[in-house]
Parts: structure tokens; C-alpha cells; sequence
């Protein structure tokens, strides 16, 4: 397996579990069977660089992602990520710790509940 092929696997796996996505649901949302998605992310195959444009547009992401060591990687955001910081430095301070504690009583939640699911 090439270096580039570990990087591009990587990146894909990171991007799916970001987006809570099993390889199989993003296969129909790339149209692409899962068993090419699962080569892919195994780092068996590599993608060409429109099916890269592909998934980047499916996953929210600019294609650069994919070309980035996985430091940078870990700072891309997604456009909506974007949209929704820009409107959040447009709050007052007060607004902003409010958020701040909203989203993080929500993560919470959210982990809570997910322990819940898988038993423990």
C-alpha cells in the first residue's frame, strides 16, 4: 500500500465517523457500492480525483481535505461548521457562554445516550 493510499484512507474514515456514516449509507449517497468505498477506506484503491470532488461534495467538505496531513486535517470544518462559527463570533459575550454551555449539556447528552445504547 502506497503512502498516499494510507492518507486518503484515513482522511475517509476520519470524514465518515465525523459525520456519523457507515460506509454502506455513504455508498448510496456517493453512488458507489460499498464495496469500492470499503477498498477505499482500507487504502486497497485509490480514488480519482473527480470521485474525490464527489465525496468532498457529499461529505460538506473542500477537496483539499484530502491532500492535507492529518494535523491540518483535524481543523478542516465543514461548511456549516463555518456558517456556524461566523454567526457565533457575531455574539455577545454572555451569548457566547450560553451557546457554549447549550452545546456542550447537549454532547453530554448525546454520549450519554449512546452509552446507553451499546449496554454500558
Amino acid at each position: 500500500m502506497r503512502h498516499i493510499d494510507r492518507e486518503i484512507a484515513s482522511v475517509l474514515n476520519r470524514l465518515l465517523e465525523r459525520a456519523e456514516l457507515s460506509q454502506n449509507a455513504f455508498a448510496d449517497l456517493a453512488g458507489v457500492s460499498q464495496s469500492y468505498i470499503s477498498q477505499i477506506c482500507s487504502g486497497k484503491r485509490m480514488p480519482t480525483i473527480d470521485m474525490l470532488r464527489r465525496f468532498s461534495e457529499r461529505l460538506g467538505v473542500p477537496v483539499k481535505v484530502f491532500f492535507e496531513t492529518e494535523e491540518e486535517g483535524r481543523t478542516a470544518l465543514t461548511a456549516e461548521e463555518e456558517r456556524f462559527l461566523a454567526l457565533y463570533r457575531t455574539l455577545d459575550p454572555g451569548l457566547r457562554r450560553a451557546v457554549y454551555r447549550l452545546t456542550e449539556q447537549l454532547g453530554e447528552e448525546k454520549t450519554s445516550a449512546g452509552c446507553q445504547q451499546h449496554g454500558a
